[in-house]
């Protein structure tokens, strides 16, 4: 799975044709995609609680199969989930190289805003 990528949503509810039409365009560019079950959950505005969404992060940034993961929607539910990332990273024992290897750019996708995560396999700096 050369070209595989894992879709979650770590903010704001998708609107299922919303995220038909970018899995749509993701495949006619030759990606296979992987839609995490997350992304139909439903908690107040959110795609599901903070654990679940953290949960649903944590699960496909350490799927060896993924090379990135594209998140479905941006916004303010993203940021409330660093500290549970956060304290899943230390007790599941992740090193924290290996962690710090997720990079973050903004993409646009058929007018639909999204963030990438890219997970990178190079050495961490000290800097």
């Amino acid at each position: 799975m050369d070209r595989a990528l894992g879709i979650i949503a770590p903010s704001s509810q998708v609107p299922r044709v919303e995220l038909k039409l970018g899995v749509h365009t993701l495949r006619e560019a030759g990606f296979q995609v992987k839609i995490h079950p997350q992304c139909f959950q439903s908690h107040l505005f959110f795609a599901g609680t903070d654990e679940e969404r953290g949960e649903a992060f944590f699960e496909f940034a350490h799927d060896k199969e993924l090379r990135a993961l594209w998140c479905a929607r941006g916004g303010y539910g993203a940021i409330r989930l660093l500290p549970l990332l956060d304290a899943m990273t230390r007790k599941k024992g992740v090193p924290l190289q290996e962690a710090s290897h997720w990079i973050f750019r903004c993409n646009s996708l058929d007018g639909i805003c999204s963030t990438a995560v890219g997970l990178v396999d190079s050495p961490c700096s000290d800097a």
